[in-house]
């Protein structure tokens, strides 16, 4: 006996199981997401995620504005990246609810993912012809590490997929039926995903080109033509607006002239050709795609992990199994995200948020593909599905649960050190720390971040301090290393009338203004 239910066809045994693993992975994810929830959000990529929180910290303070502070590296305090709508929602949650800032960015970050699943499901009710099938695909990506771990952390990743996703099911819906309004539609949600992360983006815009060619079914004519580069390249080009407006912004500060504008970060972005027909970058870019989205931790050798995946896609296509383009495409759109931003795959690991849904997609094809060949049904539903599940867990133990459980509160003594002795407008000078926002962001001040190390009478120095006007540097904070000496120290002391150390933590010094 079979019943009726709009979310996915007919009930029947098949749709109750994959509806069962579907229930358990999602109060697994739910259970794995709490590890760690009240740590700091310096626990992986702490640079990156109190860059977010210091932005959204004085979106509370100073108020919603374009030229958003991000106090990191002097005045002016502008220095805008990606567009900050997430930072805004964090920032009117936190006004709402009156929950800490941490807990809300984490809060908003894995509440995007779990939204992100709806726009997954009604895309790939448009792809396949089975409804059950589609909670393999929601399963697979509820279980891949890089979702399990990146989703709670305080970063925008998510809401780039969620605005990417919904970008994606209007695509399908304006690729079959053209309409002005659904066009117009697609353009403002293609614009904001664009702004909220562009590297994203850039993968989701290569889907929609292959979602209009899918449904476009050979009906090509100049309206469709027009409508397809409208949608496409709108958001690029408004995204470009943006880039010219931020870089105009950090042009105006003396240490990100040169430094973090788009033209500086070229290489970091993009990297190099030689990078893209490097061997070594190709071993790391797999070392971290495997057990980062599906489970290859074990495997040694990071090509194992392509191979494995290229055995499984020549079996389908010698059994002339369903969805072969699919999974091909998929698969390429996974592949697009290292062959563009090669350098920024291989340094950070999060990246992989962006891409790593659509190899679980090409996985997911496969596994429907394979549930349509009755002699291979059973071993795919009962042996290949839990198995992938499996060793995802494996992979997320091994990689990220003692991250996640970890609680690192390495700079809290010395933020509180920082709250004590100055005040909160007071300014600080910080050298050996990049720059990084994690002091800043804990002790609630301001910073010049000078992460060269200059000279105090280099031109560079003495603009950065000109450029505060009336105010003054009130505390100093280093980690001594080669470039950070007792003669590097006793020149600034002397320069900046500063006395301590009042706060030593190993390496780590604290200096203040005779003032306090």
């Amino acid at each position: 006996m079979v019943y009726k239910l709009s979310l996915f066809g007919k009930i029947d045994f098949e749709s109750l199981y994959f509806l069962l693993i579907f229930i358990v992975v999602l109060l697994i994810h739910l259970l794995l997401s709490t590890i760690g929830w009240n740590n700091t959000i310096n626990d992986h990529h702490g640079f990156r995620q109190t860059q977010t929180a210091i932005t959204a910290y004085y979106v509370l303070k100073d108020g919603f504005r374009l030229d958003y502070l991000t106090p990191v590296l002097g005045k002016p305090w502008s220095i805008p990246m990606e567009f900050p709508l997430f930072q805004w929602l964090v920032a009117l949650l936190v006004m709402g609810t009156k929950i800490n800032l941490d807990s809300a960015g984490r809060l908003l970050s894995i509440t995007f993912f779990y939204l992100s699943l709806v726009p997954i499901y009604f895309l790939l009710d448009n792809l396949i012809t089975k409804k059950r099938h589609i909670f393999v695909f929601l399963s697979l990506i509820l279980a891949s590490p890089v979702y399990i771990f990146w989703s709670r952390t305080f970063m925008i990743e998510s809401l780039a997929m969620f605005l990417g996703f919904v970008f994606l099911v209007i695509i399908s819906k304006l690729a079959s039926k053209p309409k002005v309004p659904i066009l117009l539609l697609a353009i403002v949600v293609g614009v904001l995903a664009a702004l909220v992360k562009i590297t994203t983006f850039a993968i989701f815009d290569l889907a929609a080109i292959f979602l209009f060619l899918r449904f476009w079914r050979g009906r090509v004519s100049v309206g469709r033509i027009i409508q397809f580069l409208l949608t496409v390249g709108t958001p690029l080009v408004v995204n470009f607006g943006w880039v010219y407006f931020s870089d105009y912004l950090k042009a105006q500060n003396e240490f990100a002239a040169g430094f973090i504008t788009s033209g500086a970060m070229r290489f970091w972005n993009f990297g190099t050709l030689a990078q893209r027909f490097s061997y070594d970058s190709w071993v790391g870019v797999f070392n971290l795609a495997g057990p980062n989205i599906w489970g290859m931790h074990f495997v040694q050798s990071s090509f194992l992990t392509l191979i494995f995946i290229i055995i499984f896609y020549t079996f389908n296509l010698l059994l002339k199994g369903k969805y072969c383009k699919e999974t091909f495409a998929f698969f390429l759109l996974f592949l697009a995200g290292p062959l563009i931003f090669t350098n920024l795959y291989i340094v950070h690991d999060y990246y992989w948020y962006a891409n790593a849904v659509f190899l679980l997609f090409s996985l997911g094809f496969l596994i429907n593909s394979f549930l349509n060949i009755s002699r291979l049904k059973i071993v795919a539903k009962f042996i290949v599905l839990p198995v992938i599940l499996l060793t995802m867990y494996q992979a997320y133990f091994a990689r990220y649960y003692s991250i996640q459980k970890f609680n690192n509160v390495a700079y809290l003594p010395l933020a509180n050190a920082i709250k004590y002795f100055t005040k909160p407008d007071d300014i600080l000078l910080i050298h050996g720390f990049d720059w990084s926002s994690e002091i800043p962001y804990y002790s609630q001040r301001r910073a010049l971040m000078d992460r060269w190390n200059l000279p105090f009478e280099s031109s560079k120095f003495q603009l950065a301090l000109k450029n505060l006007g009336d105010e003054k540097i009130s505390a100093m904070v280093l980690r001594r290393d080669a470039s950070v000496n007792e003669k590097f120290i006793a020149e600034r002391i002397k320069k900046l009338n500063l006395s301590g150390p009042v706060f030593k933590d190993q390496d780590i010094e604290l200096y203040i203004t005779g003032q306090y």
